[in-house]
C-alpha cells in the first residue's frame, strides 16, 4: 500500500497483470479508507492530500486467480449480509452443531464449510 501511495496519485489506475488473489486491488481501494489509524500508519499524517482511493485493473492467466481477485475486490452490501445473518441465526436451535458456531467455539473456515454442507 505504501508503494501505491508513493508512486500514484489519487484517482489513478493501478494495473496488476499477475494479480493472484487481488491484494493490489484491495490496497488500491483501501488508500481512501475512512480509517485515521490506517492513514497515519501508511502516510505518517492524517488528512493528507494523497489519501484518496485509486482504481485497479486486475488480470491473471489463471481463471481461479481471476475469480478469487474479483471476489476480494467486489463490494459487499452490508444490509443484505446483516439480514442473511439474522435469518440464519434464528434457525440455529434446530441444529446443535450450529449453536457451537454461534458461540464462537468454531473458526471461520469451519463455519463456511458447515454452511456449504447444510446448503447442499
Amino acid at each position: 500500500m505504501k508503494y501505491i501511495l508513493h508512486y500514484t496519485n489519487p484517482g489513478d489506475i493501478v494495473f496488476d497483470g499477475f494479480c493472484g488473489t487481488g491484494m493490489t486491488g484491495v490496497a488500491a481501494q483501501m488508500c481512501g479508507a475512512d480509517n485515521p489509524a490506517l492513514e497515519l500508519e501508511m502516510t505518517g499524517k492524517i488528512d493528507g492530500d494523497n489519501w484518496e482511493k485509486r482504481f485497479a485493473i486486475l488480470s491473471d492467466l489463471s481463471p481461479a486467480a481471476t475469480f478469487i481477485a474479483s471476489v476480494y475486490n467486489s463490494p459487499v452490501d452490508v444490509e443484505i449480509l446483516i439480514r442473511f445473518w439474522a435469518r440464519s441465526t434464528l434457525s440455529i436451535s434446530k441444529y446443535p452443531f450450529l449453536s457451537l458456531i454461534a458461540s464462537g467455539r468454531i473458526n471461520f473456515a469451519q463455519k463456511c464449510l458447515t454452511i456449504m454442507i447444510l446448503k447442499s
